[in-house]
């Protein structure tokens, strides 16, 4: 005879009932054991530490400090930076940081957090929620955007690690870079022939992406000069 959760029964009726009763309520226990009750003290530490975390992140991508920036995430760690996770997710130290300095490598950035919204997991992780501000001054154009990291953490050793990140834009404000400057008037193309419907036609990554990037609260300004440049 099988029990209820797969535990044969043996013996009499009322001890093979008992048995399977005392094998369930272990496994409630067992399972129970592993919820995470946080409590005041805990939060608040937990807290300051990924609060540092963050600060720590911002500084390193800032800096271009790639081996420490790494360590900021778990070594399986996910980053998503964009709406269609399909395209714009990287998984793990490696990836993540050959995508960004492949990406930042001529590029300027200054990024800024704002006091985080904390969700306390009950198996011991922690969800945060950042508004943040970012500036990315590239050869060909300029972008300022605001939005919010949506960040999930988790504890290796004893040290807190992001173990998924996911960039959410509400609004980009990009612009050409100086006349000047050739890769300004690379970019103007790559602008125009979205508009036109050409880059789909070349590369339908890129045109994906620009698309959500215009949906996701874009706006592009294909002429203007950025303040302070020589025209």
């Amino acid at each position: 005879m099988i029990g209820v959760v797969g535990v044969p029964l043996k013996g009499s009726t009322f001890g093979a009932l008992q048995a399977n009763k005392d094998y369930i309520y272990c496994q409630l226990i067992r399972r129970s054991s592993i919820l995470k009750i946080w409590t005041e003290k805990e939060k608040q530490k937990a807290r300051n530490e990924i609060t540092d975390v963050k600060a720590r992140y911002c500084r390193l991508l800032d800096c271009k400090q790639w081996e420490a920036y790494a360590e900021t995430f778990m070594p399986d760690g996910v980053l998503q930076y964009g709406p269609n996770a399909e395209i714009s997710t990287v998984n793990g130290r490696a990836e993540i940081i050959g995508l960004l300095s492949m990406m930042l490598r001529k590029a300027v950035t200054a990024h800024r957090i704002h006091p985080a919204e904390f969700h306390f997991l009950n198996n011991g992780e922690v969800r945060a929620i950042w508004p943040m501000d970012d500036r990315v001054e590239q050869p060909g154009y300029i972008v300022d955007g605001s939005g919010y990291y949506d960040d999930l953490y988790c504890q290796m050793e004893g040290e807190w690690h992001i173990k998924y990140m996911h960039l959410r834009r509400l609004r980009v404000d990009m612009k050409a870079g100086p006349w000047y400057s050739p890769m300004s008037w690379i970019m103007r193309l790559v602008f125009l022939m979205q508009r036109t419907g050409l880059l789909k036609l070349l590369s339908p990554k890129a045109s994906i992406t620009m698309a959500e990037s215009e949906a996701s609260g874009i706006n592009i300004d294909l002429f203007d000069i950025e303040p302070g440049q020589k025209s």
